[in-house]
């Protein structure tokens, strides 16, 4: 029991991490997001601070999920200079190669399925407002119903790899992904 509950508390609190970093990456008016403008200039410290927590909860679960969350962001650019002087390609690989050398390869390869999953799920629910907006969008490519599909494909192997982990990530994925905290408009504790 208290083992699920520190699982459950790592990747909710990795989910936030990289909510807020993709919220970082992708908005251009920061202030119109609810917890960035009552975080303001607390945010990074805020971050830090909870995804310490989330490696203090489990380690291995929040280092692999960050760092496939991260490896699966910039796959959409893969040629892209980053501010390393690396194409976003050599930087996907060398994170690969970091989580197989730090938690093996069966938890790299749950996190990458898990966040590839989420992903698309995602990009499912996010679909109208992407097509607005013309932003990047899987479910724009590959269609809707196929976009769920392929997240199904994805979810269905790390289920069988770390089932609750897998179940945690998909409900709060969700949750934060989609939850009101961090939808635009008057902050839930206004």
């Amino acid at each position: 029991m208290c083992a699920a509950f520190f699982n459950a508390a790592a990747v909710f609190c990795t989910g936030l991490v990289v909510k807020t970093m993709d919220d970082l990456l992708d908005e251009e008016d920061l202030l119109s997001i609810p917890y960035f403008a009552r975080l303001g200039s607390g945010l990074a410290p805020y971050t830090l601070a909870l995804f310490s927590l989330a490696s203090a909860f489990n380690f291995r679960l929040s280092f692999g999920l960050f760092w496939a969350s991260y490896c699966l962001g910039m796959i959409k650019s893969p040629f892209e200079k980053l501010p390393t002087g690396l194409r976003a390609n050599t930087e996907v690989i060398l994170g690969i190669i970091l989580m197989l050398l730090v938690i093996g390869a069966r938890k790299t390869f749950w996190s990458v399925l898990i966040m590839a999953a989420v992903q698309l799920i995602d990009d499912f629910l996010d679909f109208k407002e992407d097509q607005i907006v013309k932003a990047a969008n899987a479910a724009l490519v590959l269609g809707r119903v196929e976009c769920f599909l392929t997240a199904l494909i994805f979810f269905y192997p790390a289920l069988n790899l770390l089932p609750w982990e897998s179940l945690f990530s998909w409900c709060f994925a969700l949750v934060i992904g989609n939850g009101r905290i961090f939808r635009r408009g008057a902050p839930p504790w206004s």
